[in-house]
């Protein structure tokens, strides 16, 4: 670790004793793991599932009752992708809405540090590493249940 003088001092001061080594059976199993492959097709195994899972969620939101008032993007950004809702609910209704019916979702205010004018106020962050292929299609309909309006 490279520090500048000033927490160069404190360092030593609260952690000299301090120690993270890992062990040497640790290293080499993870070595063997990487040397033969076994990384390598793990990372693509989880690869194709992650996709596989997302392009059924976008799928199932798209072909559900307020596909049409939806727009996805950020989905090749990771385990999760934005969803804005232009059904006339806030940002905090979404989510509320969702929570109602055991879905969790998160509102996209709540990962930026100050206000964004740029960004529409109905922006969720929606993650799917967790959920199963076979519940995403439940769990659509649970936001149809919590999106879309009866009337």
């Amino acid at each position: 670790m490279v520090l500048p003088p000033a927490l160069l001092e404190v360092y030593r001061k609260k952690f000299n004793s301090y120690s993270c080594t890992v062990s040497n059976f640790e290293q080499y199993t993870l070595g063997k793991f990487m040397s033969g492959g076994f990384f390598e097709r793990h990372l693509s195994r989880m690869r194709n599932s992650y996709k596989q899972r997302r392009d059924v969620l976008i799928t199932q939101l798209l072909q559900s009752r307020f596909g049409d008032k939806i727009e996805v993007s950020g989905q090749d950004a990771g385990l999760h992708l934005l969803l804005n809702v232009n059904n006339g609910m806030n940002e905090q209704q979404l989510v509320q809405s969702a929570k109602k019916q055991g879905v969790r979702v998160y509102g996209l205010s709540e990962y930026c540090s100050f206000e964004f004018d740029s960004i529409p106020q109905s922006t969720l962050v929606i993650g799917y590493s967790c959920i199963p292929c076979t519940e995403i299609a439940q769990a659509v309909k649970l936001l149809e249940n919590a999106w879309t309006p009866v009337y």
